[in-house]
């Protein structure tokens, strides 16, 4: 199974402000009638959480007091917090040959993240259909185009393709399709209900939820469909479930408590613990780019507000402060922003802003809602600089009135190129040296270096 590389990681350890024991979860009441997956009430899609969808013949309804009384140690205004920005991303799987993304030598290159295309689903057709825009809210492009359901999705890590939920089959199936919208596959098919799909940090693996064995869980498999496994087994619903940029960890959404809370826990399933411990609802988590802070949104305001926090839990704060609904944060793959969606000005649309939850900017503008789900990682690979040769008096012997010219690399003198005329060197047989020197140490050079393009000499 090609999946197994990516599980076969080494599972970090993970770090909570509180651990659960699963084995002694007390059983959920069911009440209420059952909602539509595609209703929104779905976690991704809406920011009033007060239903979670099962596949029980009952949902879970929960109330949300009016007032929720927070614990100032864990939660702190963002206006309070300093501006910290993150360095630029480069990225270690496709780094330059040296293995340091832009360390030196000739013709050694590096690759550096930068912010692609922001992915989206809205109502404006009259049902959901996922689109593509630029970070700056231009170029919007629909990608599906039928009379279903197409939402949620996801980016690859390369950005070639895409992963999302689709109903055309009659139910939530999991479709992969490339980035312009062509190659659509269902990728699941089967009766149960697939939806919240993600990519492993290599592209090999696609993780997911499914009520195919009688309630939510997550399961993986291969990017083509193949081998699903099942990693959860609770009496519970799991969901968006989101793998952290070095594979070793899952972080997702559970109603295990009795109320919707963040986990963590890793790769393989293992290792499942608590992140978030409130009366209200936390859910749809995702990872920053370099993993050490997870955004969510929570309902312990009264509204549904986008928080961060640290990896294991700490440092709980607040990004949106306003009496609407913001939702659905996605991280650029830079680290430097977060794209949500709002109802602020009437309906939800997508808006922008700084990391530390300053700058909100409005994006997209249109009667319909549009909910964010992924940013596009695009890789872009310069070669590093070339260092020019370097006069070097002492390169050969003589009296260096004319000197010899050593050729250089940011790793280091490679070989001499040029040797003056007016040295001195010896004869041999009446002939000059200098020929043969020049040449022999020109085809040392290149040996040593023949993997390398030589500089100009």
């Amino acid at each position: 199974m090609v999946l197994a590389g990516a599980l076969m990681l080494a599972p970090g350890t993970a770090h909570a402000a509180e651990s659960t024991d699963l084995t002694s979860t007390p059983p959920i009441t069911n009440v209420g009638p059952t909602v539509p997956e595609t209703t929104t009430n779905d976690p991704v899609a809406t920011g009033a959480p007060t239903t979670i969808a099962q596949t029980n013949p009952e949902p879970v309804t929960q109330t949300v007091p009016d007032s929720v009384v927070q614990d100032p140690s864990l939660v702190t205004n963002a206006a309070t917090q300093p501006t910290v920005t993150p360095p630029p991303v480069i990225d270690p799987l496709s780094a330059s040959p040296s293995g340091r993304g832009g360390g030196g030598g000739v013709g050694v290159s590096s690759t550096v993240v930068t912010n692609g295309k922001i992915l989206f689903f809205t109502e404006r057709d009259g049902n959901r259909e996922i689109y593509s825009m630029n970070p700056d809210g231009s170029a919007e492009t629909r990608l599906t185009n039928n009379t279903t359901v197409d939402q949620d999705g996801a980016w690859s890590p390369d950005g070639t393709k895409i992963v999302f939920r689709a109903t055309r089959d009659g139910n939530n199936e999991v479709y992969s399709m490339n980035a312009d919208g062509s190659g659509q596959t269902n990728l699941t098919n089967n009766a149960a209900s697939d939806l919240h799909a993600s990519w492993s940090p290599d592209g090999l693996g696609i993780i997911f939820v499914s009520n195919r064995d009688g309630n939510n869980e997550i399961y993986i498999m291969n990017a083509d469909g193949s081998g699903p496994t099942r990693i959860t087994t609770i009496a519970s619903n799991e969901f968006t479930p989101y793998w952290s940029p070095d594979g070793t960890r899952i972080v997702f959404f559970s109603d295990r408590d009795g109320n919707g809370e963040i986990y963590v826990m890793n790769a393989d399933g293992t290792g499942q613990t608590r992140l978030t411990n409130n009366a209200a609802i936390d859910n749809v988590p995702t990872w920053s780019p370099d993993g050490s802070r997870i955004t969510f949104q929570s309902f312990r305001d009264g509204n549904t507000e986008v928080y961060v926090m640290n990896a294991d839990g700490s440092g709980q704060t607040r990004l949106t402060n306003n009496p609407a609904s913001d939702s659905n944060a996605v991280w650029s793959p830079d680290g430097t922003k977060i794209a949500f969606a709002s109802n602020r000005d009437g309906n939800n649309e997508i808006y922008i802003m700084n990391a530390d939850g300053s700058g909100q900017t409005r994006l997209t503008t249109n009667t319909a809602s549009d909910f964010t789900v992924s940013w596009q990682r695009v890789l872009v690979t310069t070669p590093d600089p070339v260092v020019p040769p370097v006069p070097d008096p002492g390169a050969v012997g003589g009296t260096g009135s004319g000197s010899g010219i050593r050729l250089a690399s940011a790793s280091g003198v490679v070989a001499l190129s040029n040797v003056s005329s007016t040295d001195s060197l010896p004869e041999a047989g009446g002939s000059p040296l200098l020929p043969i020197l020049t040449f022999g140490l020109l085809a040392a050079a290149f040996y040593r270096h023949r993997q390398r393009p030589l500089l100009q000499y």
